[in-house]
């Protein structure tokens, strides 16, 4: 496998006018892998059924940290602040809603 591994990482701090202060780390992993080598597929049939795929004894250092990036990518640790934002918007609006209903 040719090409690298970049990994980026912005840590946003943000408050609002109660005090709560909120830290959110965001990392975005760009992973770019030159030509050359084309991947090789297998089918389904022959790809032993039920056997785990082992990194440590199939893979080398590089693609080792590739799949750890891509793992990082698609499992964050952290949502970014316009999901948690959105989603404060409407755990508010549901308590509003729920608090008028009780009137």
């Amino acid at each position: 496998m040719n090409g690298h591994v970049e990994r980026h990482t912005s840590v946003s701090v943000t408050g609002d006018a109660s005090g709560v202060v909120r830290r959110t780390m965001v990392e975005e992993t760009v992973i770019r892998v030159d030509g050359g080598d084309a991947a090789t597929t297998t089918s389904p049939a022959s790809d032993g059924m039920g056997d785990c795929f082992d990194i440590d004894s199939c893979c080398d250092a590089r693609e080792k940290a590739m799949i750890e990036a891509l793992r990082a990518y698609l499992r964050p640790v952290n949502a970014p602040d316009c999901l948690i934002d959105r989603l404060h918007r409407c755990i508010r609006s549901a308590a509003q809603d729920a608090a008028r209903e009780q009137r």
